[in-house]
């Protein structure tokens, strides 16, 4: 990394890469979402954090590690996470960060094992390989969040082109079929906003609007059901 916040070039991520790659023994492979992952799609100019994830425990450790001994400290997480089960914010002296995930990237959505065959990779070293996560899976990802410029984010990948609606609805099916819930209806209001502020045909919208109103009349049924009798 540069001695900025910011990171400006894909060029500034392979090299810290290099730098964990350095200190790993063993085959390990991390999946990039969000701006660090639109960058390389060429979608982003810059972002100021990585948001990396793992599918096995051994490797959120051995990256973990890894960045712990080439300067890396735990930070504790900002409020903008409040939606989210962090693994680690890890940050160094110049003020970049990674934010490291262990499969769950909230506290109801996991990198799949689609998105993992949908994924690109992007960088190869002696120990280390990083690829980066569809347009599509950073769509659902960033539809979680309550961070600074996901919509635009979220409007810059739908307008380029290389979303997979039907991808999209089928993760966020497979993900509420795996017992998810909640979530669909952050994801049903960040879809209504990023129409909103936009004007962008959404083509899923009636879908997960559907999916929303299904789990909150659910949700409210169960707790009408808790109720005495006299009082439903």
């Amino acid at each position: 990394f540069g001695c900025r916040d910011m990171i400006g070039e894909t060029k500034e991520i392979d090299s810290l890469l290099m730098e964990i790659d350095s200190q790993l023994t063993e085959r390990t492979n991390v999946y990039l979402i969000g701006g660090g992952a639109m960058m390389y799609n060429a979608l982003k100019a810059y972002t100021k954090d990585l948001d990396m994830v793992t599918t096995s425990l051994k490797e959120y450790e051995a990256i973990r590690d890894a960045l712990f001994r080439i300067g890396f400290e735990s930070t504790k997480p900002t409020p903008e996470y409040c939606r989210f089960n962090l693994s680690n914010i890890l940050q160094r002296e110049n003020g970049n960060r990674i934010d490291l995930f262990y499969r769950t990237v909230c506290n109801k959505l996991k990198l799949s094992d689609e998105m993992v065959e949908r994924a690109t990779l992007r960088f190869e070293g002696k120990h280390l390989s990083l690829h980066s996560c569809s347009p599509s899976d950073i769509i659902v990802f960033k539809s979680i969040t309550d961070r600074d410029g996901d919509i635009q984010d979220c409007i810059s990948l739908i307008r380029s082109g290389d979303t997979e609606w039907k991808v999209v609805l089928g993760e966020i099916l497979n993900q509420v079929n795996d017992g998810e819930g909640v979530w669909i209806t952050w994801v049903e209001d960040k879809m209504r906003k990023i129409h909103e502020e936009s004007q962008i045909r959404i083509p899923i919208l009636k879908e997960l609007t559907k999916l929303s109103d299904e789990f909150i009349a659910k949700w409210e049924q169960e707790m009408i059901d808790k109720l005495p009798e006299d009082e439903r």
